[in-house]
This record gives structure tokens, C-alpha cells and sequence, in this order.
């Protein structure tokens, strides 16, 4: 059976530190990126494809795609680093029953109503509730950049900026 080695959160999806950093400290055999929109755009599908790593096996799907190919068994035993653009996204991953134990928040871009709590990561209280909602349901939820970064805890985000 495949294993997710990481589940991040990251609306740049792939970019330098998934390729330089973030696939070569867990094991990856394919990214799989799940987006409904950019799924169904053959150009955004062919634009991430060619940044992915050659050596990678590449997946860009819908949500409902990427849960129908893991119940069918399509991804085998690989290892794959899963990539969103949000947070609900990720929690309609986890509704379908894909078997993600924890979410890594990384980058996500500012918007007029989130609050910056680490570095490039930006997060509103829709976000927020989200994330717990994630964490209701028994999966580790953290903030980390790079593999290297020290990281935060949902609930230390929560204490500090959304109390």
C-alpha cells in the first residue's frame, strides 16, 4: 500500500524548498498535487509537472480523483509527498478517508484578513478552524518551512495570534 511521507499545505505547491529540501529529507517516489481547479487545466497540470523533480513520478488530480485512485489502489507502494494549495482541501482529503497522519502548514500567502505566523505563512480564523477540525479528528497539525525550522504547534499558533 502507498504511504504519504508528507502532506503539506502550500499554495505555491511546488516550488525550491519541495524540491531541494522537503523531497530529499522523507521519501518520495511521486508528488501528488490535489487541486479541483488546477486539475482540470491541462496547462497548470503540464506547468507543475515540468517543475517536478524527473526522477519523480508526478500527479496532479481532483480531490474526488485522488480518493477514488487510493481506495482502487492505483499508487501501489510508493511513497508520495502530497501537496494542497488550502487548508480545505486537505480536510476533504482526510474526510475520504485517504490516510493522512499529520499536516505540515507551510507557505500561504497573505490576504487582507489573515495574520502572518511564521515567516511566509499567513493563516485566517476560517483557516483556524479548519486546522482544528484536522486535529479533531486525531492529525498532528504543525507549521514548518524548511525540515531544518524548529516548527510551531497548531495550538502555540492559536495561543498566540488567534486568542
Amino acid at each position: 500500500m502507498a504511504k504519504l511521507t508528507l502532506c503539506r499545505i502550500d499554495d505555491r505547491l511546488i516550488h525550491g524548498q519541495i524540491i531541494v529540501k522537503w523531497s530529499k529529507s522523507v521519501p518520495v517516489d511521486r508528488i501528488l498535487i490535489v487541486d479541483d481547479k488546477f486539475a482540470k487545466d491541462p496547462f497548470m497540470v503540464s506547468l507543475y509537472k515540468a517543475t517536478a523533480p524527473k526522477h519523480l513520478k508526478f500527479s496532479m488530480l481532483s480531490l474526488s480523483d485522488t480518493a477514488e485512485k487510493w481506495k482502487a489502489g492505483f499508487f501501489k507502494e510508493e511513497n508520495i509527498l502530497l501537496l494542497t494549495r488550502t487548508v480545505d482541501v486537505m480536510k476533504g482529503l482526510i474526510e475520504a478517508d485517504i490516510p493522512i497522519d499529520e499536516v505540515n502548514v507551510g507557505g500561504i500567502a497573505s490576504k487582507a484578513s489573515s495574520v502572518v505566523v511564521a515567516g511566509s505563512i499567513s493563516i485566517t480564523k476560517d483557516d483556524v478552524e479548519g486546522l482544528k477540525a484536522i486535529e479533531d479528528r486525531g492529525k498532528h497539525v504543525y507549521f514548518k518551512m524548511t525540515p531544518e525550522d524548529a516548527g510551531m504547534e497548531l495550538s502555540t499558533v492559536i495561543n498566540k495570534y488567534f486568542k
